[in-house]
């Protein structure tokens, strides 16, 4: 009996100090509680499983092994609030998408070693089926140019016309009607003029000779290419001083790069009075034109071909 009662009074001493260790700890996590409630209730929970295995063990030299996880006889612990996000879906299986427009604009074109979807392929097959199949494209050559060009003098008086007035002019030099001219249409060196049929336009060309009565010329398109060659300078210095650039220079100069005679060699619409370069026009025989991008000087530009400017609608 007396045993029993030294050893139920060596327990009680041993509650009491576990129980003052504990309200001591408690006490002194109190002030921290209000910022790391979570951290601070999870201490308290390990520090009573520690407690309680320490009594349930007795004192002994080597301290025991704490386990990962609290003991079935521990006592209750305060428990510690979960926070479940609201967010929180359940895990339900994927809804295919439904087939539309955007989902079959975004799948884009698949590769040769992949599948495409069931769905999608049998949205495409039906939309593929609704549209009208396409012609291929037939490949066309260039147009080919039909104009009648009327070539007059910077100061003829024919360049004060109108165009309907250089029609009635033409149609009275060529004893024609004024309705097999369809078109008149003024360029740099004249009249561009465009029959309303090819026999009207032979008819216009067979009569081109009486046009050097009025110091004119009428003439089909010629069949020559347009060079355009561009930033050529104005002058040019040597041994005798500064010379300036002219088109029997130019022409020269081409033959000399290209080995290419030139037809004729002008100056490429208007300059700036004072610029230090220009551009020049030459043109060569269709079947005798040089290759593109030789160069005249050394600041200046490679030649190119001359395009027409597009009309303003």
């Amino acid at each position: 009996m007396e045993a029993e009662e030294r050893r139920a009074r060596q327990k009680a001493a041993q509650f009491n100090m576990c129980s003052t260790a504990i309200s001591s700890v408690e006490t002194a996590l109190l002030p921290l509680s209000t910022c790391k409630i979570f951290f601070v209730d999870s201490i308290k929970v390990y520090l009573r499983a520690v407690i309680a295995q320490f009594v349930a063990a007795e004192p002994s030299t080597a301290p025991p092994v704490l386990p990962q996880l609290p003991i079935a006889g521990t006592p209750p612990a305060t428990a510690i609030p979960v926070v479940i996000p609201r967010n929180l879906t359940k895990a339900t299986a994927p809804i295919p998408p439904r087939s539309t427009w955007a989902t079959v604009t975004r799948a884009g074109p698949q590769k040769s070693g992949a599948q495409a979807p069931a769905n999608i392929t049998s949205v495409s097959a039906a939309l593929s089926a609704r549209k009208p199949e396409k012609k291929p494209a037939v490949a066309t050559t260039a147009s080919k140019d039909d104009r009648i060009f009327l070539r007059l003098d910077a100061n003829h008086e024919w360049r004060q016309l109108s165009p309907a007035g250089v029609r009635e002019a033409v149609a009275k030099q060529t004893h024609c009607s004024p309705s097999d001219i369809d078109q008149v249409q003024r360029v740099p060196t004249g009249f561009a003029i465009r029959a309303k049929n090819p026999d009207a336009e032979t008819r216009i060309l067979e009569a081109s000779s009486t046009f050097t009565q009025v110091e004119a010329k009428l003439e089909p398109p010629s069949d020559l290419d347009s060079l355009r060659i561009a930033t050529v300078p104005v002058a040019v210095f040597d041994l005798e001083g500064r010379v300036e650039v002219t088109a029997k220079m130019m022409a020269a100069k081409i033959l000399r790069v290209t080995n290419c005679t030139p037809d004729r060699v002008r100056i490429h619409r208007k300059t700036k009075p004072g610029a230090p370069y220009r551009s020049w026009g030459a043109l060569f025989p269709r079947n005798a034109s040089p290759k593109l991008g030789f160069r005249l000087f050394d600041d200046s530009g490679v030649a190119t071909i001359q395009r027409n400017r597009p009309p303003i609608q």
